[in-house]
Protein backbone atom coordinates (compact mmCIF):
# COMPACT_ATOMS: atom_id res chain seq x y z
CA UNK A 1 0.00 0.00 0.00
CA UNK A 2 0.97 3.85 -0.52
CA UNK A 3 -0.08 6.91 1.06
CA UNK A 4 1.89 9.13 -1.61
CA UNK A 5 0.11 12.04 -2.69
CA UNK A 6 0.89 12.47 -6.00
CA UNK A 7 -0.23 15.86 -7.50
CA UNK A 8 -1.98 16.21 -11.17
CA UNK A 9 -1.90 19.37 -13.09
CA UNK A 10 -5.22 20.50 -14.46
CA UNK A 11 -6.61 23.24 -17.02
CA UNK A 12 -9.76 24.71 -15.64
CA UNK A 13 -11.91 24.77 -18.33
CA UNK A 14 -14.78 27.01 -17.19
CA UNK A 15 -18.02 26.69 -15.51
CA UNK A 16 -21.41 24.69 -15.87
CA UNK A 17 -23.63 26.85 -14.17
CA UNK A 18 -26.34 24.35 -12.24
CA UNK A 19 -24.55 21.29 -12.95
CA UNK A 20 -24.96 19.61 -10.10
CA UNK A 21 -28.65 21.23 -9.09
CA UNK A 22 -30.29 24.55 -8.85
CA UNK A 23 -27.61 27.07 -7.40
CA UNK A 24 -24.93 24.18 -7.34
CA UNK A 25 -22.59 25.17 -10.33
CA UNK A 26 -19.72 22.86 -11.20
CA UNK A 27 -16.21 23.60 -12.31
CA UNK A 28 -14.91 21.80 -15.35
CA UNK A 29 -10.89 20.99 -16.02
CA UNK A 30 -9.20 18.61 -18.00
CA UNK A 31 -6.45 16.44 -15.87
CA UNK A 32 -3.10 16.56 -17.87
CA UNK A 33 0.05 14.59 -17.91
CA UNK A 34 0.92 11.12 -18.09
CA UNK A 35 -0.92 10.06 -14.96
CA UNK A 36 -4.00 11.54 -16.26
CA UNK A 37 -3.74 9.94 -19.69
CA UNK A 38 -3.41 6.54 -17.98
CA UNK A 39 -6.04 6.41 -15.28
CA UNK A 40 -8.35 9.20 -16.25
CA UNK A 41 -10.60 10.59 -13.20
CA UNK A 42 -10.71 7.68 -10.70
CA UNK A 43 -13.28 6.77 -8.53
CA UNK A 44 -11.53 7.26 -4.61
CA UNK A 45 -10.10 10.68 -6.08
CA UNK A 46 -13.50 12.31 -5.25
CA UNK A 47 -12.31 15.19 -2.52
CA UNK A 48 -8.79 15.26 -3.83
CA UNK A 49 -8.72 19.34 -3.05
CA UNK A 50 -7.79 21.18 -5.79
CA UNK A 51 -5.61 24.26 -5.83
CA UNK A 52 -4.43 27.09 -7.99
CA UNK A 53 -2.10 29.44 -6.94
CA UNK A 54 -1.80 28.24 -3.45
CA UNK A 55 -5.75 28.55 -3.10
CA UNK A 56 -7.95 25.94 -2.21
CA UNK A 57 -10.82 25.98 -4.93
CA UNK A 58 -12.35 23.09 -4.40
CA UNK A 59 -12.89 19.05 -4.30
CA UNK A 60 -12.62 17.02 -7.23
CA UNK A 61 -15.71 15.46 -7.63
CA UNK A 62 -17.01 14.01 -10.89
CA UNK A 63 -15.86 12.32 -13.80
CA UNK A 64 -17.47 13.55 -17.07
CA UNK A 65 -18.42 11.05 -19.50
CA UNK A 66 -17.08 7.42 -19.85
CA UNK A 67 -14.37 6.37 -22.94
CA UNK A 68 -13.45 10.03 -23.77
CA UNK A 69 -10.37 11.08 -25.42
CA UNK A 70 -9.71 13.57 -22.41
CA UNK A 71 -9.74 13.43 -18.65
CA UNK A 72 -12.73 16.00 -17.66
CA UNK A 73 -13.52 16.30 -14.40
CA UNK A 74 -16.14 18.49 -12.65
CA UNK A 75 -14.92 20.46 -9.29
CA UNK A 76 -17.36 21.10 -6.08
CA UNK A 77 -16.52 24.33 -5.42
CA UNK A 78 -15.21 24.70 -1.60
CA UNK A 79 -17.67 27.53 -0.59
CA UNK A 80 -20.47 24.96 -1.23
CA UNK A 81 -18.45 22.32 0.65
CA UNK A 82 -17.87 25.24 3.50
CA UNK A 83 -21.93 25.92 3.82
CA UNK A 84 -22.28 21.89 4.92
CA UNK A 85 -23.45 22.23 8.46
CA UNK A 86 -19.86 20.91 10.94
CA UNK A 87 -22.29 19.51 14.00
CA UNK A 88 -24.22 16.30 14.30
CA UNK A 89 -27.71 16.39 13.75
CA UNK A 90 -30.54 13.93 13.90
CA UNK A 91 -30.86 10.92 11.86
CA UNK A 92 -33.47 11.31 8.86
CA UNK A 93 -36.02 9.19 11.12
CA UNK A 94 -38.92 11.48 9.98
CA UNK A 95 -38.37 10.05 6.29
CA UNK A 96 -40.50 7.12 4.84
CA UNK A 97 -38.87 3.84 5.05
CA UNK A 98 -37.28 2.85 1.68
CA UNK A 99 -39.32 -0.64 2.12
CA UNK A 100 -43.05 -0.26 3.13
CA UNK A 101 -44.44 -2.48 5.90
CA UNK A 102 -46.50 -4.81 3.17
CA UNK A 103 -42.97 -6.25 2.66
CA UNK A 104 -43.14 -8.73 5.14
CA UNK A 105 -46.28 -10.28 4.56
CA UNK A 106 -45.50 -10.42 0.71
CA UNK A 107 -41.78 -12.27 1.69
CA UNK A 108 -43.64 -14.29 3.96
CA UNK A 109 -46.25 -15.41 1.81
CA UNK A 110 -43.45 -16.07 -1.33
CA UNK A 111 -44.78 -13.95 -3.62
CA UNK A 112 -42.64 -13.22 -6.68
CA UNK A 113 -40.05 -10.24 -6.29
CA UNK A 114 -41.60 -10.40 -2.89
CA UNK A 115 -39.90 -7.30 -0.65
CA UNK A 116 -38.85 -5.93 -3.79
CA UNK A 117 -35.75 -4.23 -4.37
CA UNK A 118 -33.94 -1.02 -2.35
CA UNK A 119 -34.62 1.97 -4.28
CA UNK A 120 -32.27 3.57 -6.32
CA UNK A 121 -32.15 7.41 -5.80
CA UNK A 122 -31.81 8.27 -9.25
CA UNK A 123 -28.82 7.95 -11.66
CA UNK A 124 -25.37 9.17 -10.03
CA UNK A 125 -22.82 10.86 -11.67
CA UNK A 126 -20.34 9.73 -9.31
CA UNK A 127 -19.37 6.71 -7.72
CA UNK A 128 -17.93 5.69 -4.29
CA UNK A 129 -15.56 3.07 -4.50
CA UNK A 130 -16.53 0.00 -2.19
CA UNK A 131 -14.29 -1.81 0.12
CA UNK A 132 -16.32 -5.18 0.99
CA UNK A 133 -14.84 -8.62 2.31
CA UNK A 134 -15.52 -11.83 1.65
CA UNK A 135 -18.19 -11.42 -1.49
CA UNK A 136 -20.29 -13.87 -2.31
CA UNK A 137 -20.88 -14.35 -6.36
CA UNK A 138 -24.78 -14.83 -5.85
CA UNK A 139 -24.60 -11.54 -3.64
CA UNK A 140 -22.57 -9.47 -6.07
CA UNK A 141 -25.42 -11.30 -8.86
CA UNK A 142 -28.22 -10.16 -6.99
CA UNK A 143 -28.01 -7.65 -4.82
CA UNK A 144 -24.54 -4.85 -5.28
CA UNK A 145 -26.80 -3.98 -8.82
CA UNK A 146 -28.91 -1.88 -6.13
CA UNK A 147 -26.11 -0.28 -4.13
CA UNK A 148 -24.19 1.21 -7.42
CA UNK A 149 -27.76 2.17 -8.13
CA UNK A 150 -27.57 4.97 -5.53
CA UNK A 151 -23.67 5.54 -6.42
CA UNK A 152 -21.75 3.03 -4.40
CA UNK A 153 -19.66 1.05 -6.54
CA UNK A 154 -17.13 -0.38 -8.03
CA UNK A 155 -16.68 -2.88 -5.54
CA UNK A 156 -13.20 -4.15 -4.56
CA UNK A 157 -12.35 -7.30 -2.59
CA UNK A 158 -10.70 -5.63 0.66
CA UNK A 159 -10.70 -6.00 4.96
CA UNK A 160 -10.07 -3.49 7.64
CA UNK A 161 -6.35 -3.74 8.90
CA UNK A 162 -2.98 -1.07 9.46
CA UNK A 163 -2.60 1.32 7.28
CA UNK A 164 0.99 0.97 6.74
CA UNK A 165 2.15 2.78 10.08
CA UNK A 166 0.26 6.10 9.53
CA UNK A 167 -2.11 6.03 12.29
CA UNK A 168 -0.31 8.86 14.30
CA UNK A 169 0.48 11.23 11.13
CA UNK A 170 -2.34 14.34 11.38
CA UNK A 171 -4.88 14.04 8.69
CA UNK A 172 -4.62 16.39 5.92
CA UNK A 173 -5.96 17.06 2.07
CA UNK A 174 -5.75 14.49 0.00
CA UNK A 175 -5.26 11.70 2.19
CA UNK A 176 -7.54 8.58 1.67
CA UNK A 177 -10.39 8.14 4.02
CA UNK A 178 -12.88 5.60 4.41
CA UNK A 179 -16.66 5.82 5.54
CA UNK A 180 -17.77 2.63 7.33
CA UNK A 181 -20.93 1.19 6.70
CA UNK A 182 -20.93 -2.24 8.11
CA UNK A 183 -18.02 -3.14 10.39
CA UNK A 184 -17.67 -6.95 12.80
CA UNK A 185 -17.15 -9.53 10.58
CA UNK A 186 -18.22 -7.78 7.13
CA UNK A 187 -16.53 -4.95 6.23
CA UNK A 188 -18.53 -2.42 4.24
CA UNK A 189 -16.85 1.38 3.57
CA UNK A 190 -17.20 3.84 0.74
CA UNK A 191 -13.74 5.02 0.29
CA UNK A 192 -12.83 8.76 -1.02
CA UNK A 193 -10.57 11.56 -0.52
CA UNK A 194 -9.98 14.08 2.25
CA UNK A 195 -10.25 17.78 0.98
CA UNK A 196 -10.08 20.29 3.99
CA UNK A 197 -9.16 19.55 7.71
CA UNK A 198 -9.37 22.61 10.07
CA UNK A 199 -8.44 21.24 13.74
CA UNK A 200 -10.98 18.25 14.13
CA UNK A 201 -13.10 18.93 11.64
CA UNK A 202 -12.78 17.36 8.03
CA UNK A 203 -14.62 17.63 4.24
CA UNK A 204 -14.34 15.13 1.94
CA UNK A 205 -15.72 13.66 -1.07
CA UNK A 206 -17.04 16.76 -2.54
CA UNK A 207 -20.20 15.10 -3.18
CA UNK A 208 -22.92 13.10 -1.56
CA UNK A 209 -22.42 9.36 -0.17
CA UNK A 210 -26.41 8.64 -0.39
CA UNK A 211 -27.64 12.23 0.14
CA UNK A 212 -28.95 10.68 3.68
CA UNK A 213 -28.62 14.28 5.61
CA UNK A 214 -27.84 13.76 9.02
CA UNK A 215 -25.83 10.84 8.98
CA UNK A 216 -23.77 8.65 11.95
CA UNK A 217 -21.20 6.95 9.66
CA UNK A 218 -17.73 5.94 11.34
CA UNK A 219 -14.96 7.87 9.54
CA UNK A 220 -11.99 5.68 9.62
CA UNK A 221 -8.47 5.81 7.79
CA UNK A 222 -7.52 4.59 4.54
CA UNK A 223 -4.81 3.60 2.28
CA UNK A 224 -4.53 2.69 -1.34
CA UNK A 225 -3.39 -0.65 -2.23
CA UNK A 226 -3.51 -0.19 -6.07
CA UNK A 227 -5.22 2.23 -8.64
CA UNK A 228 -6.56 -0.13 -11.50
CA UNK A 229 -7.07 1.58 -14.54
CA UNK A 230 -9.97 1.11 -17.09
CA UNK A 231 -11.09 3.11 -20.56
CA UNK A 232 -14.43 2.78 -19.16
CA UNK A 233 -13.66 3.68 -15.07
CA UNK A 234 -10.74 3.68 -13.45
CA UNK A 235 -10.97 2.99 -9.74
CA UNK A 236 -8.81 3.08 -6.56
CA UNK A 237 -8.63 -0.45 -4.48
CA UNK A 238 -8.08 0.80 -0.69
CA UNK A 239 -7.38 -1.00 2.95
CA UNK A 240 -9.30 0.53 5.84
CA UNK A 241 -7.79 1.26 8.76
CA UNK A 242 -8.47 2.68 12.47
CA UNK A 243 -11.44 4.31 12.89
CA UNK A 244 -10.74 8.24 13.99
CA UNK A 245 -14.03 9.63 14.38
CA UNK A 246 -17.41 10.62 13.09
CA UNK A 247 -19.14 12.16 9.21
CA UNK A 248 -22.07 13.99 10.77
CA UNK A 249 -23.68 14.98 7.85
CA UNK A 250 -24.04 13.37 4.00
CA UNK A 251 -25.01 16.93 1.70
CA UNK A 252 -25.21 16.99 -1.65
CA UNK A 253 -21.72 18.84 -1.89
CA UNK A 254 -19.87 16.29 0.53
CA UNK A 255 -19.61 14.99 3.84
CA UNK A 256 -18.65 16.76 7.17
CA UNK A 257 -17.71 14.97 9.66
CA UNK A 258 -15.16 14.82 13.28
CA UNK A 259 -12.26 13.74 14.56
CA UNK A 260 -12.84 12.02 17.94
CA UNK A 261 -15.99 11.69 17.77
CA UNK A 262 -18.08 7.94 18.00
CA UNK A 263 -20.70 6.56 15.81
CA UNK A 264 -23.51 4.61 17.37
CA UNK A 265 -24.27 1.99 15.29
CA UNK A 266 -26.86 -0.39 15.19
CA UNK A 267 -25.35 -4.15 16.67
CA UNK A 268 -26.63 -7.03 14.30
CA UNK A 269 -25.93 -11.15 16.04
CA UNK A 270 -26.62 -13.69 13.56
CA UNK A 271 -26.44 -17.34 14.94
CA UNK A 272 -25.98 -20.22 12.27
CA UNK A 273 -27.01 -23.64 12.44
CA UNK A 274 -25.91 -25.47 9.06
CA UNK A 275 -26.41 -29.24 8.17
CA UNK A 276 -22.80 -29.76 8.30
CA UNK A 277 -22.77 -30.97 11.77
CA UNK A 278 -20.15 -28.17 12.44
CA UNK A 279 -22.53 -26.52 15.30
CA UNK A 280 -23.87 -23.07 15.79
CA UNK A 281 -21.48 -20.74 14.84
CA UNK A 282 -22.34 -16.80 15.64
CA UNK A 283 -21.23 -13.55 13.94
CA UNK A 284 -21.31 -10.03 14.59
CA UNK A 285 -21.94 -7.21 13.08
CA UNK A 286 -22.35 -3.43 13.35
CA UNK A 287 -24.48 -1.73 10.70
CA UNK A 288 -24.99 2.62 10.77
CA UNK A 289 -28.44 3.23 11.68
CA UNK A 290 -29.31 5.46 8.53
CA UNK A 291 -33.09 4.63 7.37
CA UNK A 292 -31.80 5.03 3.70
CA UNK A 293 -29.06 2.92 3.78
CA UNK A 294 -29.87 0.17 6.84
CA UNK A 295 -31.99 -1.82 4.65
CA UNK A 296 -29.65 -2.82 2.09
CA UNK A 297 -27.10 -3.37 4.26
CA UNK A 298 -28.86 -5.57 6.15
CA UNK A 299 -30.08 -7.55 3.75
CA UNK A 300 -25.88 -7.93 2.12
CA UNK A 301 -24.98 -9.06 5.20
CA UNK A 302 -28.07 -11.69 5.81
CA UNK A 303 -27.27 -12.61 2.35
CA UNK A 304 -23.51 -13.07 2.33
CA UNK A 305 -23.34 -14.78 5.71
CA UNK A 306 -26.19 -17.49 4.81
CA UNK A 307 -24.31 -18.29 1.45
CA UNK A 308 -20.99 -18.28 2.36
CA UNK A 309 -21.86 -20.86 5.27
CA UNK A 310 -23.77 -23.73 2.95
CA UNK A 311 -24.99 -24.45 -0.29
CA UNK A 312 -28.74 -25.19 1.99
CA UNK A 313 -28.96 -21.24 1.05
CA UNK A 314 -29.04 -21.75 -2.48
CA UNK A 315 -31.93 -24.86 -2.86
CA UNK A 316 -32.52 -25.67 0.68
CA UNK A 317 -35.06 -24.16 2.99
CA UNK A 318 -34.21 -21.62 5.98
CA UNK A 319 -36.01 -21.08 9.08
CA UNK A 320 -35.55 -17.18 10.76
CA UNK A 321 -36.11 -16.24 14.03
CA UNK A 322 -35.24 -13.58 16.59
CA UNK A 323 -35.30 -10.67 18.67
CA UNK A 324 -35.28 -7.08 18.87
CA UNK A 325 -34.09 -5.57 21.86
CA UNK A 326 -34.99 -2.32 21.94
CA UNK A 327 -33.78 -0.21 25.52
CA UNK A 328 -36.34 0.20 28.52
CA UNK A 329 -38.86 -2.41 26.19
CA UNK A 330 -39.75 -6.01 26.18
CA UNK A 331 -38.23 -7.65 23.40
CA UNK A 332 -40.07 -7.88 19.87
CA UNK A 333 -39.82 -11.54 18.65
CA UNK A 334 -40.46 -12.68 14.96
CA UNK A 335 -40.09 -16.09 12.82
CA UNK A 336 -40.74 -16.78 9.31
CA UNK A 337 -39.65 -19.58 6.80
CA UNK A 338 -38.60 -19.97 3.63
CA UNK A 339 -38.23 -22.88 1.55
CA UNK A 340 -35.89 -23.21 -1.89
CA UNK A 341 -36.90 -23.72 -5.46
CA UNK A 342 -39.43 -20.80 -5.16
CA UNK A 343 -39.22 -17.79 -8.09
CA UNK A 344 -35.84 -19.34 -9.09
CA UNK A 345 -33.39 -17.08 -7.16
CA UNK A 346 -31.32 -18.21 -3.93
CA UNK A 347 -33.20 -18.82 -0.46
CA UNK A 348 -31.15 -17.02 1.31
CA UNK A 349 -32.49 -13.90 -1.27
CA UNK A 350 -36.17 -13.97 0.29
CA UNK A 351 -34.50 -14.50 3.50
CA UNK A 352 -32.28 -11.75 3.75
CA UNK A 353 -35.64 -9.33 2.27
CA UNK A 354 -37.79 -10.26 5.46
CA UNK A 355 -34.99 -9.29 7.59
CA UNK A 356 -34.19 -6.39 5.69
CA UNK A 357 -37.50 -5.36 6.18
CA UNK A 358 -38.14 -5.49 9.60
CA UNK A 359 -34.98 -4.13 10.34
CA UNK A 360 -35.64 -1.02 8.85
CA UNK A 361 -39.08 -0.85 9.86
CA UNK A 362 -38.07 -1.18 13.37
CA UNK A 363 -35.04 1.29 13.00
CA UNK A 364 -37.30 4.04 11.46
CA UNK A 365 -39.38 4.11 14.73
CA UNK A 366 -36.96 3.27 16.98
CA UNK A 367 -34.76 6.84 15.86
CA UNK A 368 -38.29 8.69 16.14
CA UNK A 369 -38.33 7.99 19.50
CA UNK A 370 -34.80 8.33 19.89
CA UNK A 371 -34.36 4.51 21.32
CA UNK A 372 -31.49 2.51 20.63
CA UNK A 373 -32.00 -1.00 18.50
CA UNK A 374 -30.37 -4.38 18.55
CA UNK A 375 -31.36 -6.93 16.47
CA UNK A 376 -30.24 -11.10 17.47
CA UNK A 377 -30.86 -13.58 14.68
CA UNK A 378 -30.73 -17.47 14.82
CA UNK A 379 -30.97 -19.27 11.12
CA UNK A 380 -31.61 -22.89 10.92
CA UNK A 381 -30.35 -23.84 7.19
CA UNK A 382 -31.85 -27.40 6.02
CA UNK A 383 -30.33 -28.87 2.34
CA UNK A 384 -34.41 -30.57 1.74
CA UNK A 385 -37.08 -27.85 0.08
CA UNK A 386 -39.12 -28.37 3.14
CA UNK A 387 -42.55 -27.26 1.50
CA UNK A 388 -46.18 -27.86 1.54
CA UNK A 389 -48.51 -26.63 -1.03
CA UNK A 390 -52.38 -26.47 0.02
CA UNK A 391 -53.87 -28.46 -2.93
CA UNK A 392 -57.19 -29.47 -2.26
CA UNK A 393 -59.69 -29.30 0.89
CA UNK A 394 -62.47 -32.11 1.06
CA UNK A 395 -65.52 -31.82 3.46
CA UNK A 396 -66.77 -34.79 5.02
CA UNK A 397 -70.27 -33.74 3.78
CA UNK A 398 -72.37 -33.81 6.70
CA UNK A 399 -74.64 -31.10 7.96
CA UNK A 400 -73.34 -28.03 9.35
CA UNK A 401 -74.88 -27.27 12.80
CA UNK A 402 -74.95 -25.07 15.65
CA UNK A 403 -72.81 -26.64 18.15
CA UNK A 404 -71.50 -29.36 16.39
CA UNK A 405 -67.66 -30.06 14.56
CA UNK A 406 -66.74 -29.16 10.94
CA UNK A 407 -64.65 -32.27 9.67
CA UNK A 408 -62.57 -31.78 6.52
CA UNK A 409 -59.32 -33.36 5.00
CA UNK A 410 -56.73 -30.80 3.88
CA UNK A 411 -54.32 -32.56 0.75
CA UNK A 412 -50.78 -31.05 0.92
CA UNK A 413 -48.15 -31.64 -1.88
CA UNK A 414 -44.58 -31.94 -1.27
CA UNK A 415 -42.77 -29.74 -3.46
CA UNK A 416 -39.37 -31.71 -3.09
CA UNK A 417 -40.83 -35.26 -3.68
CA UNK A 418 -44.26 -34.83 -5.32
CA UNK A 419 -45.89 -37.07 -2.78
CA UNK A 420 -48.76 -35.42 -1.43
CA UNK A 421 -50.53 -35.83 2.44
CA UNK A 422 -53.32 -35.86 4.31
CA UNK A 423 -54.33 -33.96 7.43
CA UNK A 424 -57.20 -34.71 9.14
CA UNK A 425 -59.21 -31.63 10.58
CA UNK A 426 -61.89 -30.82 13.27
CA UNK A 427 -63.36 -27.46 14.40
CA UNK A 428 -65.60 -27.52 17.03
CA UNK A 429 -68.62 -24.55 16.34
CA UNK A 430 -70.18 -22.42 19.40
CA UNK A 431 -73.65 -22.29 18.80
CA UNK A 432 -74.74 -19.95 16.26
CA UNK A 433 -78.21 -19.15 14.89
CA UNK A 434 -79.71 -21.55 11.92
CA UNK A 435 -78.80 -19.55 8.74
CA UNK A 436 -75.39 -18.11 9.70
CA UNK A 437 -72.87 -17.65 6.82
CA UNK A 438 -69.63 -18.65 7.55
CA UNK A 439 -66.11 -18.94 5.80
CA UNK A 440 -63.50 -21.66 6.54
CA UNK A 441 -60.31 -20.89 5.64
CA UNK A 442 -57.57 -23.44 5.45
CA UNK A 443 -54.13 -21.92 4.92
CA UNK A 444 -50.99 -20.58 5.63
CA UNK A 445 -49.73 -18.14 8.39
CA UNK A 446 -49.61 -15.17 5.34
CA UNK A 447 -53.21 -16.32 4.59
CA UNK A 448 -54.67 -16.13 8.35
CA UNK A 449 -52.73 -12.79 8.80
CA UNK A 450 -54.97 -11.17 5.93
CA UNK A 451 -57.98 -12.56 7.49
CA UNK A 452 -57.39 -11.40 10.43
CA UNK A 453 -56.23 -8.37 8.70
CA UNK A 454 -53.06 -8.04 10.15
CA UNK A 455 -51.76 -5.41 7.78
CA UNK A 456 -49.14 -2.99 9.24
CA UNK A 457 -49.72 1.03 7.39
CA UNK A 458 -49.62 2.34 4.19
CA UNK A 459 -46.06 1.61 2.70
CA UNK A 460 -43.88 4.25 3.21
CA UNK A 461 -45.64 5.23 6.56
CA UNK A 462 -43.44 5.31 9.63
CA UNK A 463 -45.02 3.02 12.03
CA UNK A 464 -44.13 3.62 15.85
CA UNK A 465 -42.60 0.80 17.95
CA UNK A 466 -46.13 -0.17 19.65
CA UNK A 467 -48.09 -0.87 16.49
CA UNK A 468 -44.51 -2.60 14.74
CA UNK A 469 -44.49 -4.93 18.30
CA UNK A 470 -48.52 -5.48 17.90
CA UNK A 471 -48.01 -6.20 13.92
CA UNK A 472 -45.25 -8.78 14.83
CA UNK A 473 -46.86 -10.56 17.68
CA UNK A 474 -49.90 -11.37 15.37
CA UNK A 475 -47.31 -12.92 12.80
CA UNK A 476 -47.80 -16.90 13.43
CA UNK A 477 -45.24 -19.46 12.94
CA UNK A 478 -45.23 -20.83 8.92
CA UNK A 479 -44.73 -24.38 9.59
CA UNK A 480 -48.62 -24.86 10.51
CA UNK A 481 -51.72 -25.07 8.68
CA UNK A 482 -54.10 -23.29 9.84
CA UNK A 483 -58.20 -23.42 10.01
CA UNK A 484 -60.55 -20.58 10.58
CA UNK A 485 -63.97 -20.59 10.33
CA UNK A 486 -64.87 -17.06 10.41
CA UNK A 487 -68.74 -15.50 10.21
CA UNK A 488 -69.67 -11.87 8.36
CA UNK A 489 -69.52 -9.22 11.27
CA UNK A 490 -68.38 -5.65 9.84
CA UNK A 491 -65.46 -4.03 12.05
CA UNK A 492 -62.21 -2.45 11.98
CA UNK A 493 -58.45 -3.39 12.27
CA UNK A 494 -57.75 -0.54 14.46
CA UNK A 495 -53.34 -0.26 15.00
CA UNK A 496 -53.30 -3.75 14.59
CA UNK A 497 -55.77 -4.75 17.22
CA UNK A 498 -59.29 -5.90 15.69
CA UNK A 499 -62.83 -4.17 16.74
CA UNK A 500 -65.07 -6.78 15.92
CA UNK A 501 -68.92 -6.44 15.27
CA UNK A 502 -69.12 -2.75 15.65
CA UNK A 503 -72.24 -0.78 15.70
CA UNK A 504 -72.17 1.37 12.01
CA UNK A 505 -72.03 4.46 14.02
CA UNK A 506 -69.07 3.50 15.77
CA UNK A 507 -67.32 2.50 12.67
CA UNK A 508 -67.79 5.31 11.18
CA UNK A 509 -66.67 7.77 13.60
CA UNK A 510 -63.26 5.30 14.02
CA UNK A 511 -62.69 5.06 10.08
CA UNK A 512 -62.74 8.84 9.60
CA UNK A 513 -60.29 9.06 12.42
CA UNK A 514 -57.47 11.03 10.24
CA UNK A 515 -54.33 8.57 11.76
CA UNK A 516 -53.20 7.63 7.70
CA UNK A 517 -53.97 4.68 7.68
CA UNK A 518 -53.72 2.78 10.97
CA UNK A 519 -57.11 1.54 10.30
CA UNK A 520 -59.10 -0.79 7.77
CA UNK A 521 -62.38 -2.48 7.37
CA UNK A 522 -63.41 -5.85 8.65
CA UNK A 523 -65.69 -7.98 6.56
CA UNK A 524 -65.50 -11.12 8.82
CA UNK A 525 -65.28 -11.85 12.60
CA UNK A 526 -63.12 -15.08 13.60
CA UNK A 527 -65.30 -17.83 15.38
CA UNK A 528 -62.68 -20.38 15.71
CA UNK A 529 -59.39 -21.03 14.70
CA UNK A 530 -57.30 -24.67 14.68
CA UNK A 531 -53.70 -25.17 13.66
CA UNK A 532 -51.83 -28.36 13.16
CA UNK A 533 -47.83 -29.20 13.08
CA UNK A 534 -46.22 -29.62 9.91
CA UNK A 535 -42.51 -30.47 9.34
CA UNK A 536 -42.76 -28.32 6.45
CA UNK A 537 -43.29 -24.64 5.63
CA UNK A 538 -46.59 -24.43 4.61
CA UNK A 539 -48.00 -21.83 1.59
CA UNK A 540 -51.23 -21.34 -0.44
CA UNK A 541 -54.81 -21.44 0.92
CA UNK A 542 -58.26 -22.77 0.34
CA UNK A 543 -61.21 -20.79 1.40
CA UNK A 544 -65.43 -22.33 1.37
CA UNK A 545 -68.44 -21.08 2.56
CA UNK A 546 -71.15 -22.50 4.50
CA UNK A 547 -74.39 -22.01 6.03
CA UNK A 548 -75.25 -23.20 9.70
CA UNK A 549 -78.38 -25.17 9.53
Amino acid sequence: SHSRIEEIPLEILGVAPGFAGPGRDVILARLEGPRAEWIGVAAGMSGSPVTVDGRLLGALAYRIGSFTRDAIAGITPIEQMLRIPREAGTLGSDRPAPVGPRALLEVIAGAPGAGGKMPARGRALFATPLAISGLHPLVEEHLLPELVGIGLGPVMVAGEGRTGGEEERALAGGDPIAVVLVRGDMTVAGTGTVTLVEGDDILAMGHPLVRAGEVEFPMARASILVTVPSEASSFKMARIGETIGVFHQDRPQGLAGRIGDRARLTPVTLELDTPDGAGRVVHHFEIVRTPALIGSLVQLVVANTLLTADAAAVTGTIRISGRVRIEGREPIGFQAGFPGGVNGQPVAMPAARYVSALVTLMQQAALREEAVLAVELSCVLDPRIRLLRVEQVLLDGGAVVSGGTIRATAILRDEETGRRHRQEMEVPLPDLAPGTRLELLIGDAAALARADGVLPPAAGAASDLDSLARFLSRLRPPDRLYARISRPAPGLMLNSEPLPDLPPSVAAVLGTDGSGGGHRPLGLTEVRTRDWSQDAIVRGAIRLMMTVE
